[in-house]
């Protein structure tokens, strides 16, 4: 069977690199404009698969996936991969440095790139696109000679650019959380899976009054099964000021004993759970430069 994979467009994003690697095999790629788009299409059956950007190591949480996934669709994480971000200077063939004048990309791209930015092009605009590849390839119908994009190696092989700088973020722990997600989660989940990757599960906890000690009762339910907390994350509920919900990744399947005794604990606390998936993570594997 050939997957429909939807991921965040145009081609040579962060997000295509991801998906290659998530979906090797058996699949149809098909980049949407926004990850909002991606994200419907998948909740409505456009696509059988959406992959997405979920968290970045120095820019923290991409919110619209987190809202999305709790209050918009319902869809769950069948697999992830981190992925290394290097950003290039991207540009027409015949344009240096000094003739940039405005620099395109997606806004977290250009956070992650403000050093730079500031000591190599200090008067340069900014402005912001869906993604780096749509940066890249505005760049490239624009036919501009005093434009740049923030984008990836892959994008400049794509559109035809030069690139003028590599490896410009300026942090290079600069990582991406990327996830695989679907309604249909078993047929997916036992298609992606492998024998030796360890699980994590990704659970939506809303407290079910808000009294002092009530996030430390549902915190206490994991440790005293002894289970790793990987991340917890505070969200608005979106129904009144001062209303949370949590975020919460830990290590094990929701299947697993300890783990299905701390959620019936949370669940004595009053507190409603959502459950977003239970997944292994992908060993990112870079791709090799065309010669």
């Amino acid at each position: 069977m050939e997957y429909k994979i939807g991921y965040l467009g145009p081609k040579g994003t962060f997000t295509q690199q991801a998906a290659e690697q998530l979906m090797p095999d058996n699949h149809q790629m098909i980049p949407y404009p926004s990850i909002a788009d991606v994200l419907i299409a998948a909740d409505e059956g456009e696509v059988d698969a959406a992959v997405v950007p979920i968290e970045n190591s120095i820019e923290g949480s991409v919110n619209l996936t987190v809202d999305f996934l709790a209050h918009q669709v319902e869809l769950y994480i069948v697999k992830e991969v981190v992925v290394p971000v290097s950003h290039s200077l991207l540009v027409n063939k015949g344009v240096a440095l000094h003739d940039v004048e405005v620099v395109a990309s997606h806004p977290q791209a250009i956070a992650q790139c403000r050093q730079f930015l500031r000591e190599f092009v200090p008067s340069a605009i900014t402005e912001t696109v869906h993604s780096t590849a749509k940066a890249a390839e505005m760049i490239h119908e624009s036919k501009s000679t005093k434009m740049a994009a923030i984008g990836t190696v892959l994008a400049a092989e794509i559109y035809d650019l030069n690139i003028l700088a590599a490896n410009i973020q300026d942090r290079t722990n600069n990582n991406t959380r990327f996830v695989l997600v679907t309604k249909k989660r078993d047929e997916l989940v036992e298609y992606v899976s492998t024998p030796h990757e360890p699980w994590k599960t990704s659970i939506l906890v809303t407290l079910g009054k808000d009294y002092p000690g009530a996030l430390y009762e549902v915190l206490r339910s994991f440790a005293e099964e002894e289970i790793d907390l990987t991340k917890i994350e505070s969200r608005p509920t979106k129904k009144q000021l001062g209303s949370y919900h949590f975020f919460i990744d830990l290590q094990g399947h929701i299947d697993d004993p300890s783990v299905q005794r701390a959620l019936a604990h949370v669940k004595k606390t009053g507190s409603t759970l959502q459950y977003l998936g239970s997944y292994q993570l992908l060993t990112f594997v870079p791709a090799k430069k065309s010669s």
